[in-house]
């Protein structure tokens, strides 16, 4: 089953931009202005957040504001400050990694489904 076809999380209404894809991307994945998952920890290039899977070379629906439905790299608590992991799903903030947005809900593992409200916070100290 892809993503987004069943059991996706109640989002409130965000932007949601569109950008066509430079590789395969898996929805819930964090996405770059290029079109790509990224695949750095911490990074500050996150366009959003994808709303499906997509093949490369299609348009694709980013979630760029408002709540977002996220893929978890680990464990994440609820009110945690999230960035990328290094294979674009999301993990808890470190020192010096660019904080993307808020858990609006708690993730108890990897490969798990979790809303984030899309804050843009800049660099954790």
């Amino acid at each position: 089953m892809a993503y987004g076809e069943e059991g996706n999380l109640p989002l409130n209404e965000g932007c949601v931009g569109t950008i066509k894809t430079t590789g395969a991307v898996n929805g819930g994945r964090a996405v770059t202005f290029a079109g790509a998952e990224v695949a750095a920890q911490g990074a500050d290039t996150v366009y959003g957040i994808a709303e499906t899977d997509a093949a490369i070379n299609t348009y694709l629906a980013v979630r760029t504001a408002g709540e977002g439905q996220g893929i978890s790299a680990a464990a994440i608590a609820v009110g945690a400050k999230v960035t990328t992991s290094a294979n674009g799903r999301w993990e808890t903030a470190a020192s010096g990694d660019f904080v993307f947005g808020r858990a609006m809900m708690a993730a108890t593992g990897a490969d798990q489904k979790f809303k984030i409200l899309i804050t843009r916070e800049g660099l954790l100290a």
